[in-house]
C-alpha cells in the first residue's frame, strides 16, 4: 500500500479520512487528472460502498460504519489518469495512468460492555477452618472488543 491509515470503528459516516494527493508534471490538458476507485478489499473480498473518493478533490470519505469485530482491514485501489488523451478511462493506456493503494485498518472502540460467563451464582459453603487463600468461586467474564484502540 501507498497510504497506510488508522480509524476508529465509531468513525462519523461521512468524515474525509484523509486527502489523496496526486500530481503530473505534464502542462495543461495533459497535467489535469481525475482519480477514480478501481475497488475496496474487506479482508481479502472485494466490496463496495464503505469508501468513496472525490476525482476532483481527493478526499477519501467514510460511507458505512465500520466495525472492527466484523472486518479489521480494507484495501482501497486507486487509478489516477490524465486528460490529455481525451479518451474514455476505461481506453487510456497504462503509461497515461498512475495506481495506488491505500490501506485502512479498523481500530477497535471499547464499544461492548464485559459479560459474566456464568448465569447464577451457587450457594457456596465453607468450613470454618478453611485457610484465609481459599479461593471460594471463580468467576469469568468476556468482552467481544479485541485488538487495540486507536491513540486518541
Amino acid at each position: 500500500a501507498d497510504v497506510f491509515l488508522n480509524v476508529p470503528e465509531k468513525t462519523a459516516v461521512g468524515t474525509v479520512l484523509t486527502k489523496i494527493n496526486v500530481s503530473d508534471v505534464d502542462a495543461g490538458d495533459n497535467g489535469k487528472f481525475n482519480i477514480s476507485e478501481l475497488y475496496e478489499e474487506e479482508d481479502g473480498v472485494r466490496v463496495t460502498g464503505f469508501f468513496s473518493i472525490d476525482a476532483k478533490t481527493g478526499h477519501l470519505k467514510l460511507l458505512k460504519e465500520l466495525d472492527r469485530e466484523t472486518h479489521t482491514k480494507y484495501l482501497i485501489s486507486l487509478e489516477a489518469y490524465d486528460f490529455g488523451l481525451r479518451l474514455p478511462p476505461d481506453q487510456i493506456p497504462d503509461k497515461n495512468k498512475g495506481f495506488g493503494k491505500v490501506l485502512i485498518t479498523v481500530c477497535d472502540s471499547n464499544d461492548h460492555t464485559p459479560k459474566f460467563n456464568q448465569t447464577a451464582i451457587s450457594f457456596v459453603s465453607v468450613s470454618e477452618n478453611e485457610n484465609v487463600t481459599f479461593s471460594l468461586f471463580h468467576f469469568s467474564a468476556t468482552d467481544d472488543d479485541g485488538g487495540k484502540s486507536c491513540t486518541p
